[in-house]
């Protein structure tokens, strides 16, 4: 009797899920007893950066069709998003969870199902066209999302200035330039110096545009009430998944 094929065979499934900010099919395997024990390893680590650039791997592990240009594309809610599709298709879709009310602090009993988690802004370009008379043929700068690889190290150190956080914002903001177009020519695989110096000399009036769409990342939500069942107060509380593929894996 070979029990290794045996419970290798019990797993022989595999589903198909798009990536959200490409559209794009991958296929993942159903993660196991020995991935469940992986995943406690990395959130018992109690580093942020370490259970961050974990699940980041893991997802590379489980995806087994992803390419390496994909792999490094994948924005933050990209991972969180897959995640989510691997505890569906893993286990029960429905988590059995407690939360406190905001305004009388019970106990709220509640299941939260994972297939009621959806991205709140699926805008993951945006082309800005710049006007000038100074210009004889049409510009336009393409946004796109800070891939998570170039975003990790900003996520693993907490503004302690405003210096630092004025600092970060930039970095956002050149890291998410895709392309510069003028009339029919376009340019890409710009260095960052390029785009640096660039970006700096559009005019300020463009600046709200720039910041609006880095500012306004895509996130899963969860937009389901959570009804607090004492009588005398029945608030309906909301809840916030941002750490949730901390907390749920």
């Amino acid at each position: 009797m070979d029990l290794q094929q045996i419970s290798q065979s019990l797993n022989d499934f595999s589903f198909s899920v798009a990536i959200p900010s490409s559209g794009e099919n991958v296929t993942g395997k159903f993660y196991t007893i020995r991935d469940e024990f992986k995943l406690a390893q990395i959130q018992t680590s109690g580093d942020t950066e370490h259970v961050l650039n974990g699940l980041y791997d893991f997802v590379k592990e489980k995806y087994y069709t992803m390419t390496p240009k994909q792999f490094d594309e994948l924005t933050l809610a990209d991972i969180q998003f897959l995640l989510i599709q691997l505890k569906i298709q893993s286990d029960e879709p429905v988590l059995h969870l407690n939360s406190t009310c905001l305004k009388c602090n019970g106990k709220i009993p509640f299941d939260l199902d994972l297939t009621n988690i959806k991205i709140n802004n699926k805008e993951y370009r945006k082309t800005i066209k710049i006007e000038s008379d100074k210009l004889t043929k049409p510009l336009g700068i393409t946004l796109k999302r800070m891939a998570y690889i170039d975003m990790r190290q900003m996520l693993s150190d907490t503004p302690a200035t405003p210096e630092m956080y004025l600092r970060n914002s930039a970095k956002m903001l050149y890291a998410s330039v895709e392309s510069i177009t003028l009339g029919d020519e376009i340019q890409q695989n710009l260095t960052p110096e390029e785009i640096e110096n660039f970006v700096n000399d559009i005019p300020r009036k463009y600046s709200k545009e720039f910041q609006d769409f880095v500012k306004n990342q895509p996130e899963l939500i969860y937009d389901v009430p959570i009804i607090c069942p004492n009588k005398e107060c029945g608030h309906e509380n909301s809840l916030d998944i941002s750490d949730f593929f901390i907390l749920f894996f």
